[in-house]
């Protein structure tokens, strides 16, 4: 599975739609939101998460990284106690 780590400041279901709209996908192949988080430094444990998930990077400079589900969401995470453990999923 493929999937899509990233900051927003709109909602994680606009922005998948945002994301399906844009890049033309069929919509039996549009974006869906799995899980989200919320965080007061979204955009630090952005960067965060995405070091963490690095050797699983589709691409250089893209935020879509290849593995099951389960494990992404593990490391992320990881990477939320590890930068903020008062921090809840």
């Amino acid at each position: 599975m493929s999937g899509k780590v990233g900051f927003t400041a709109k909602s994680p279901k606009e922005r998948a739609e945002d994301l399906s709209k844009a890049t033309g996908v069929p919509l039996a192949l549009a974006y869906v939101v799995v899980h989200s988080w919320h965080h007061q430094n979204a955009r630090g444990l952005e960067q965060a998460a995405h070091a963490a998930l690095d050797d699983i990077r589709v691409s250089p400079q893209r935020e879509f990284f290849k593995a099951p589900f389960e494990e992404i969401r593990e490391r992320i995470d990881r990477t939320i106690s590890y930068y903020s453990p008062e921090c809840q999923a």
